[in-house]
């Protein structure tokens, strides 16, 4: 962009006004699996690390460049919508979608902090708690001293999407796949097997 043309503001899923001239845009893209059959630039939502039509958040657009449907098991690039995510630098940083290589460490407080390490502050941030807490709940559900659930209320992390913090926590760090426990591995020094990790009953709902 030269110094004499304004930055312009596109929003994608807006027709331009006739004022818009031609420009280039970023858009966050994720590789992701089909749960379901899906089209070519069709809506669709994160449930459980995969993506269907309907159920769960809305998160982005099918790869609309496709000339086919996804089929379900099939891989395909999700872009995701704009403004959603919470950092670009060509590794980009978005709330439901952790980042994977997490290798330098980082200045937090004045002391420097390893990148799993912050990748678990910001998870038990997001559920509402110190990460001493959650150390301790998980350390306590994979030695058998506390099977009870930690209650995490009906406290709300989106309420225009009505997401809640135990979602949250079923959807993105629950299951065997998430990236919450490989980096609880390594900041803890455990050892955790698949079913422990899909069958982790740490929090329960205020029901």
């Amino acid at each position: 962009m030269s110094k004499n043309q304004k930055e312009q503001n596109i929003i994608l899923g807006q027709k331009p006004g006739p004022e818009m001239k031609k420009d280039a845009t970023h858009i966050a893209l994720i590789p992701c699996e089909a749960a379901e059959r899906l089209l070519p630039g069709q809506h669709v939502s994160l449930f459980r690390g995969k993506i269907y039509t309907e159920k769960g958040k809305k998160v982005g657009v099918v790869d609309p460049y496709l000339r086919e449907p996804v089929e379900k098991g099939e891989r395909f690039w999700l872009f995701l919508y704009q403004h959603s995510i919470i950092g670009l630098r060509h590794e980009y940083e978005h709330p439901d979608f952790p980042n994977e290589s997490f290798k330098e460490s980082k200045l937090e407080g004045g002391k420097k902090i390893s990148d799993s390490q912050l990748y678990l502050n910001k998870v038990a941030e997001k559920l509402g708690i110190t990460y001493e807490k959650l150390r301790d709940l998980v350390l306590g559900y994979l030695d058998g001293s506390d099977n009870h659930g930690f209650c995490l209320g009906n406290d709300r992390l989106d309420f225009e999407t009505g997401d809640s913090r135990l979602e949250f926590w079923n959807d993105m760090c629950k299951p065997s796949y998430s990236l919450f426990w490989e980096h609880f591995e390594k900041v803890e020094g455990v050892s955790i097997t698949d079913e422990q990790k899909d069958e982790a009953y740490i929090f329960r709902c205020a029901c």
